[in-house]
């Protein structure tokens, strides 16, 4: 016949086993985020500082997990954490996220994983507690609100860090492929160059989603069919130049200067680039 003592071991061992599982799932998200996040990220901004801090956090968290430190204490603290990764799962999830970013650059369906959150916190929160040394999620005011906010830093860094994209695609200008040029990607945080093949074809460094400006300098020259640039509009000074006031033929050459200028800056041509986890492997740049 088993003993109290006994049931009470096997419960204990049954959570050690539900934490190691849930622990292994961390420790191979974070390692994911990371090497997404620190690995060829031309973005070395508060985003992806965010996303390393979350990464090591879900690392040391599955390790404490699957080597069964006091799980009957620690379990509160696991159900926090997992309310907040379910929360941020399931707004990825209603704003119609295609990945919710949990295991770097592998895309995972938020709504997958917001039922994989809210069994793992069932299945803690139906665990038989009557153990020794358990305590209850809300026995003090303190405590309650040490794990909340648990759960509230999980959500703010789940909606906080996104993981970068890997993206090709093809450049045209006027219906052919753009062969051996350099388009200039830009955004607030960043700027990089990215170059096309004999295809056309090119190869996004990882960046984080959000909209991008992608110019191709000397549009003119690639247009021309002799490969020169074509010539700015200049207007030339009249025949009656000579009989100006030193004030109006400075007016008028500062004039015809700023027109150079303007046929210069005309000879680039940019476009807006809208990046999601939901964007195609293959995008088009095409310039008119």
């Amino acid at each position: 016949m088993r003993s109290k003592k006994d049931d009470e071991i096997e419960r204990i061992r049954m959570l050690h086993v539900i934490h190691a599982v849930l622990g292994v799932f961390l420790i191979l998200g974070g390692i994911l985020k990371l090497a997404a996040s620190g690995v060829g990220m031309p973005q070395a901004d508060f985003t992806t500082f965010l996303s390393i801090l979350l990464a090591i956090a879900e690392i040391l968290g599955g390790l404490w997990m699957v080597a069964g430190y006091d799980p009957v204490r620690t379990r509160p603290w696991v159900v926090a954490a997992f309310v907040g990764l379910w929360a941020t799962s399931a707004f990825q999830a209603i704003t119609g996220k295609c990945s919710c970013g949990c295991f770097g650059n592998f895309s995972v369906n938020p709504w997958f994983v917001m039922l994989f959150d809210l069994a793992a916190v069932a299945i803690l929160l139906k665990w038989d507690a009557n153990v020794k040394g358990n305590q209850d999620f809300l026995d003090t005011p303190g405590r309650a609100v040490k794990l909340a906010v648990v759960a509230l830093v999980m959500i703010l860094l789940g909606h906080l860090t996104q993981s970068p994209l890997s993206v090709a695609g093809t450049a045209t200008l006027a219906g052919r492929p753009l062969k051996n040029v350099d388009l200039e990607l830009r955004n607030d945080n960043f700027v990089t160059t990215i170059q096309t093949d004999e295809e056309g074809l090119f190869e996004l460094p990882p960046v984080r989603p959000g909209t991008y400006a992608v110019t191709l300098f000397g549009r003119g020259t690639l247009l021309s069919p002799d490969g020169k640039p074509p010539a700015p509009a200049r207007p030339a000074l009249p025949k009656t130049s000579k009989r100006m006031t030193t004030t109006q033929k400075k007016a008028f050459l500062d004039a015809r200067k700023a027109a150079e200028e303007a046929g210069t800056d005309a000879d680039a041509a940019t476009i807006w680039l809208k990046l999601s986890n939901c964007s195609d492997s293959d995008v088009k740049v095409e310039y008119k």
